[in-house]
């Protein structure tokens, strides 16, 4: 419960933020493959994997070009049977490389991968209603 206030909450303050550009792209990914992207903007970014059919996973690298679903191979993840969303600030290395994943229960999955580029100014403090008056 605890955690879906959160996730919430943060969606919540997300959605009140300014947004200086957003960028979406559609594509398709079979069973058990990745498709890979980059991003190279130096502000915040949101990110948002829409799978239209099927169900692909969102995997991020600083370090890697090619991330996996593997612990060592990625720096975050998202990975669930509904919407993924990460939340990138800008102190994470750049380039940011990019992975999705076509689940193996799915023959192809269709998805929409968008990209929300926050102002540098605008970094998003996710307790920020956890703090004291």
């Amino acid at each position: 419960m605890e955690k879906t206030w959160l996730i919430s909450t943060c969606l919540i303050l997300y959605c009140f933020k300014p947004i200086v550009a957003i960028h979406s792209i559609g594509g398709t990914v079979e069973a058990g493959n990745y498709s890979y992207y980059v991003l190279k903007y130096n502000g915040p970014i949101v990110l948002t994997l829409d799978s239209q059919e099927g169900d692909a996973d969102l995997y991020i690298s600083e370090k890697f070009d090619h991330p996996t679903y593997d612990l060592e191979e990625h720096s975050m993840a998202s990975y669930s049977c509904g919407i993924e969303s990460l939340y990138i600030p800008k102190s994470f290395g750049r380039p940011v490389n990019i992975g999705v994943y076509g689940h193996p229960r799915f023959e192809q999955s269709h998805f929409i991968l968008t990209a929300d580029f926050l102002p540098e100014e605008e970094e998003m403090d996710l307790f920020q209603a956890f703090k004291d008056p």
